[in-house]
């Protein structure tokens, strides 16, 4: 009889020591401005510009007038 005491006050105190945690979070929308594809394109269109300039000038040297 003094170990099932023993035992059912043993449980009885583990299971009213163990703590609970609840976690209260919100969640909100993300906003994301994504100004990566503009600065890309932005550089892409400066890198090419020297195909813009040799297309101008095989054009000034077949018909001899620039424009």
């Amino acid at each position: 009889m003094k170990n099932g005491l023993l035992m059912l006050f043993a449980t009885l105190l583990v299971i009213a020591c163990q703590p609970t945690v609840t976690v209260k979070h919100k969640v909100e929308p993300i906003h994301i401005t994504v100004d990566v594809n503009v600065k890309v394109q932005q550089e892409l269109e400066e890198f090419f510009d020297f195909e813009d300039e040799i297309e101008v000038d095989e054009s000034v040297e077949s018909t001899g007038k620039e424009g």
